[in-house]
């Protein structure tokens, strides 16, 4: 009673996996530069954090845009590492669709809302400027974090639209 194949208890069995084709290869490829870019701007946004000044609290926003590259990378691990594990236990592709669509949106938002934080838009060689935003706090490091923190969130959704 030498048989090779394993018992599947009921589950159906899954279909062998095929050699990675071009597409698969793109995906991977944007994949990875999608978990770089969640991490360059989660250390951004950490870094805002840390480089609060003493007295006064940190801005909403910064720590929503942390909140939304935590929850990119989460989404990416589902997409692309939990749901082909279990593609035969529930539908993974709309999952996967919704999780990475909601990815998009919180992008957006985290954009949109550290850009309205900023507002008026200024220098960062303006004192006046410097001054008068809370979210910089009069610290020139911070206002060049702070903008490319924002560049880097307006980037982050296009750059997961590219695997539609």
């Amino acid at each position: 009673m030498n048989d090779d194949t394993v018992p599947t208890q009921g589950y159906r069995e899954r279909a062998p996996r095929d050699k990675m084709t071009g597409k698969n290869t793109l995906l991977k490829i944007v994949l990875g530069l999608q978990v770089v870019m969640s991490l360059v701007i989660l250390s951004l946004s950490l870094s805002l954090i840390a480089t609060q000044p003493l007295g006064t609290s940190t801005s909403s926003q910064v720590n929503y845009v942390v909140f939304v590259t935590i929850f990119s990378l989460i989404s990416w691990f589902f997409i692309f590492v939990f749901a082909p594990r279990f593609d035969h236990l529930f539908p993974t592709r709309a999952t996967s669709i919704m999780v990475g669509s909601m990815a998009i949106i919180f992008y957006l938002a985290g954009a949109l809302a550290l850009t309205v934080a900023i507002a008026p838009g200024g220098s960062c060689t303006d004192r006046y400027y410097l001054t008068k935003n809370k979210l910089i706090a009069g610290v020139t490091s911070r206002c060049k974090t702070v903008e490319a923190d924002i560049a880097l969130l307006w980037l982050g959704p296009f750059s997961l639209c590219t695997m539609a």
